[in-house]
This record gives structure tokens, sequence and C-alpha cells, in this order.
């Protein structure tokens, strides 16, 4: 039985890249080399249960992996506002954990977009982004996903 999360990330990387992907079962996959493929060598889904999952794009090397992997593990363990190497980008699926406390009328008047600015607002652990607020909702974090171009 495939989890919640692994599921999700596989709508994410699906509705996201324009790839189809098998349940994602095991921790570690490489994808079809018939069809379409990403821009990306290795993407790592670092998931908010704890789990890892590691992609390859079916043309990297097999020398080559365990270099990237390991660029990629260093970068997971960098806070989300600091840089990463410029070979790495990052991205994060959200998933809504609860329902809104408020109207979608009230709640357009107060969104904004997030800045460095509104980190007073924010409550980070690793698996919940919670505003300290009682009117907005909470997002549980699907992944935080590294690409390794």
């Amino acid at each position: 039985m495939v989890s919640p999360q692994r599921a999700l990330l596989r709508l994410h990387i699906e509705a996201v890249w324009g790839l189809r992907l098998p349940p994602i079962e095991q921790d570690t996959f490489e994808l079809l080399s018939k069809g379409p493929q990403p821009s990306w060598k290795l993407y790592v889904a670092d998931m908010a249960a704890g789990e890892q999952v590691a992609i390859w794009r079916p043309d990297v090397a097999e020398t080559e992996r365990d270099v990237l992997l390991a660029y990629a593990r260093d970068a997971l363990t960098v806070h989300p506002s600091e840089c990463v190497a410029p070979h790495i980008s990052r991205e994060v699926a959200l998933h809504k954990a609860a329902s809104p406390s408020i109207s979608a009328v009230s709640a357009q008047q107060i969104a904004h977009l997030l800045t460095p600015d509104d980190q007073a607002l924010v409550e980070e652990d690793d698996s919940l982004i919670v505003f300290k607020t009682t009117q907005v909702e909470a997002f549980c974090i699907v992944c935080a996903a590294l690409l390794v171009l």
C-alpha cells in the first residue's frame, strides 16, 4: 500500500513535469527511457513523514549518481531561505490539512505573497507550516524537493 504522501508526490510530479509515473513504492527508482524526460537528472523528495524518495532520469550514468545524490542531501539540510548551489532548484508541495475558518471573500482581503518581512507570521516544523493567526488554515508539506539539473 502506497502512503498518502507518496500518492500526492506522484500526482504533483505528473502535474508539474508532465510525466507518467507508476505508484511510488520504492525509495529510489528510475524513469522509463521511453516518453518525455524532465530537465532534471535527479528529483529528491524529502517528505513530512520522514520518507525520502529519489527519482532518476534514465540517462544519468551510475558513476555520476553518488555525487548528485550527495549534493541533493547536503542541499536538503540548508534552510529554505538560504541559497543552494546553482545547479539545484527547490520546490515545496503543500496540501490542505484543515478546512478554512473564514470565508473566501475574507481570505482574499487578507491574502498577499509572503516575503522575508512575514517571517514573524510563520511557524515551521518538519511537517507543518502554520500561520500565527486563527484566520488562516494550515497546510501540510507533502514534500520539499530538490531538482538537480
